[in-house]
């Protein structure tokens, strides 16, 4: 695209026109701005490339079309000249597939790494915590008043409590007992217990197709791993001054790759939120243990709902500004023999 010095689109060729969703006669003339609910580059930089020739590229432009469509894209804006009037040519590339595919396997690594390290760490933790709350049952039984029994019993009291913690670390120890299942019953349960939570203050839409097949899943590791999702966006609209808003939607996905596998159909479920957004430093580490946006938070409940996915050969995924966040959650059609 070229801009002119009113930052409005004088020019775009084919491929812009279809990136950005628009024909050649709506986007001409076109501010700039105008394309877009969110661009991660403030305007006044291509102001001041217009204006004092200063190029600049940025490898991972986050935008929001104005479809609400959002997108990764590599820019480079670089000025132009012609019959003394000063213009921008803007490059784009979207970069979403090829970034995914690579953060994919990144993160797939560092969460099994995580993982590791979490579980050796509990398994270490769990030897010693059943010994002391074996010697305080036995001191318990010898001490003669109340009043110590009353200590005794605060130490099993809190040796179980992270015996609980411990073994929310180390995770499902069996694989998913797979059966055709009804999503959108799962998905009526689960949100039927969020509702009763939190009572009549959030607002829930639904958006399903009543075409979606039964899939072979384990229904109550599913219905953990929505609860987890669901409860975290509850949360985060508590902290947000908008009207809590909470959309649901099923969908079939053709021919998704997913830890390097291809699968011909699979069951997509969106949970979208109108919360604050994810802050930009958790994003990378969203899935891993023991991290938390919540200073009352585990950090667990992510992890493990990763974990249970990907016990079903699935992928969760998460695209987040301000005022949106959507975790996506795929889950092939598989057959039962896979597990």
């Amino acid at each position: 695209m070229v801009l002119d010095q009113q930052l409005n689109i004088c020019f775009a060729n084919n491929a812009a026109c279809v990136l950005m969703g628009q024909s050649e006669k709506r986007i001409a003339g076109l501010g700039f701005d105008l394309l877009f609910r969110h661009l991660s580059i403030p305007m006044a930089k291509f102001r001041y490339c217009v204006e004092q020739h200063n190029d600049f590229s940025d490898s991972e432009v986050q935008v929001i079309l104005i479809d609400s469509r959002p997108m990764l894209l590599e820019l480079n804006c670089s000025a132009l000249v012609q019959d003394d009037q000063h213009y921008a040519l803007i490059e784009c590339k979207q970069v979403d597939l090829q970034k995914r595919i690579v953060q994919e396997s990144q993160h797939e690594n560092q969460h099994q790494a995580a993982r590791g390290l979490v579980r050796g760490l509990a398994h270490e933790i769990k030897n010693p915590l059943g010994g002391i709350r074996g010697a305080a049952q036995l001191l318990q039984k010898q001490l003669p008043s109340d009043d110590l029994k009353e200590f005794t019993g605060l130490i099993i009291e809190q040796s179980d409590r992270l015996r609980k913690l411990v073994d929310r670390l180390l995770g499902p120890n069996k694989p998913p007992a797979v059966e055709p299942v009804n999503i959108h019953l799962v998905l009526g349960k689960t949100l039927k217990l969020v509702k009763f939570e939190q009572g009549d203050n959030l607002d829930i839409k639904f958006d399903y197709d009543p075409s979606i097949p039964a899939i072979d899943i384990d229904a109550e590791l599913i219905q953990q791993t929505l609860l987890n999702i669901l409860r975290n966006a509850v949360q985060a609209m508590s902290q947000h001054d908008t009207a809590a808003q909470l959309v649901v939607s099923t969908r079939i996905k053709q021919h998704q790759t997913i830890h390097g596998r291809h699968h011909k159909m699979c069951l997509e479920i969106k949970i979208i939120d109108n919360g604050p957004g994810i802050p930009k430093h958790l994003k990378d580490t969203l899935f891993f243990p023991l991290v938390s946006g919540s200073a009352s938070g585990t950090g667990l409940g992510l992890s493990i709902s990763q974990t249970l996915i990907h016990q079903h050969q699935g992928r969760i995924d998460c695209d987040s500004w301000p005022g949106h966040t959507e975790f996506i959650l795929l889950l092939p059609f598989i057959s039962k023999e896979v597990y």
